[in-house]
């Protein structure tokens, strides 16, 4: 599998597109960032997954709500803030 792009330049079939379900810019390329350079340390990783999990449970519905409101809010790109 390829991780960024196909062997045509897209991104279809790769695991940025499978896994890419980010509401904003940001978070498209902090997920783009994650993937190029995966972390090595164990620490890191675990602080990461407990911080998944943690979304995964009571938090998810907060979670849901402000993906939703990510998602709905209009992006200005040029000066990377929300525009009102």
């Amino acid at each position: 599998m390829q991780v960024l792009e196909n062997s045509t330049g897209g991104t279809q079939g790769t695991l940025l597109a499978a896994v890419d379900n980010c509401a904003t810019p940001a978070g498209r390329r902090l997920l783009r960032h994650w993937l190029v350079r995966p972390l090595g340390r164990i620490a890191a990783i675990e602080a990461r997954q407990d911080a998944a999990a943690a979304l995964m449970g009571p938090a998810a519905e907060a979670a849901g709500r402000a993906r939703k409101h990510f998602a709905s809010t209009r992006w200005h790109h040029a000066a990377r803030w929300p525009i009102a």
